[in-house]
């Protein structure tokens, strides 16, 4: 989660103007909160391998679990993961911050997810909680034999998400989200090198150190 720039900016409609940020920063109440994983170990098992990942966290606003908010669910090509989203299209309301990590990681941060919102809401033990959860493709970003994300990560962008903490909501880059041809939220330069990187066959060394050559990502 990368550049200064707001991240996960919001699709342009002719239906509604957009804020001054052009992000979800605009909503009233709004949070975002990351943590950034960037590592270039060694293969495993002598290393953790590449890793271009990491944790967003998407605060609605106040607190959601006594005040769930109206929430809405859209698939728009049926392949990627959302836990939640059954109870969000049964009740048509949100009681979790949203949570977006990569595709291998969504157990992790789910689990973590739990744990976080038990201890900051002790009444949700005698009930139960469905973290949502969504995943960004990662594809071949990260070594997929390392899980990379820890509790640690999902405390950090946690912490991060209140709007009460704007002023630390602004971010460097997008990390480890495959997009379409490119790598989703960067500046141009590095969708120019990860474009150049689709053809070298996938190689995470290869494209690890075009990375760090041209100092993206």
């Amino acid at each position: 989660m990368c550049g200064m720039m707001p991240a996960c900016r919001s699709p342009h409609s002719a239906a509604f103007p957009t804020g001054p940020t052009d992000s979800v920063l605009d909503v009233p109440g709004a949070g975002l909160g990351h943590a950034t994983i960037v590592r270039d170990d060694d293969d495993p098992p002598a290393g953790n391998g590449i890793a271009r990942t990491g944790v967003t966290v998407v605060n609605p606003g106040g607190d959601v679990w006594a005040s769930p908010v109206p929430a809405g669910v859209a698939i728009l090509n049926g392949a990627g993961e959302l836990t939640g989203s059954l109870q969000i299209r049964e009740w048509g309301v949100v009681e979790t911050p949203i949570f977006l990590t990569s595709t291998m990681q969504v157990g992790r941060v789910y689990d973590a997810a739990c744990r976080l919102l038990m201890a900051e809401q002790p009444g949700i033990a005698d009930s139960v909680v469905i973290p949502v959860v969504g995943e960004c493709d990662d594809s071949w970003l990260n070594d997929p034999r390392t899980m990379h994300v820890t509790d640690a990560d999902v405390a950090q962008a946690l912490a991060q998400a209140p709007a009460s903490n704007r002023r630390s909501q602004r971010v460097e880059r997008l990390c480890g989200c495959w997009y379409r041809h490119g790598v989703h939220g960067l500046e141009g330069r590095d969708r120019y090198v990860l474009a150049r990187a689709a053809g070298w066959h996938h190689s995470r060394r290869r494209v690890a150190d075009e990375l760090r050559r041209t100092r993206t990502i």
